[in-house]
């Protein structure tokens, strides 16, 4: 998620909710967008997810894992 500096100010203290107040009057705003991202992606909210991610990568599994074909050939 990416939050563009005027709509942090909806964001009133830490016990502030995002999905709730603060992304409804962004939508009252007309300012917020979305992506539709069509490559890997999973949740890290919990202990379980965290598991998950870090047993792909350690499988050498990580589809995130794509900047190693950004420097193929360079050092040839």
């Amino acid at each position: 998620m990416v939050i563009e500096p005027p709509n942090l100010d909806l964001i009133q203290a830490d016990q502030t909710i995002l999905e709730k107040d603060p992304m409804e009057e962004a939508v009252r705003r007309n300012s917020i967008m979305a992506f539709q991202h069509e490559g890997f992606w999973q949740c890290m909210d919990t202990l379980r997810n965290s598991k998950l991610v870090n047993q792909l990568w350690k499988k050498g599994n990580a589809p995130w894992k794509s900047w190693e074909s950004l420097f193929q050939g360079l050092n040839s």
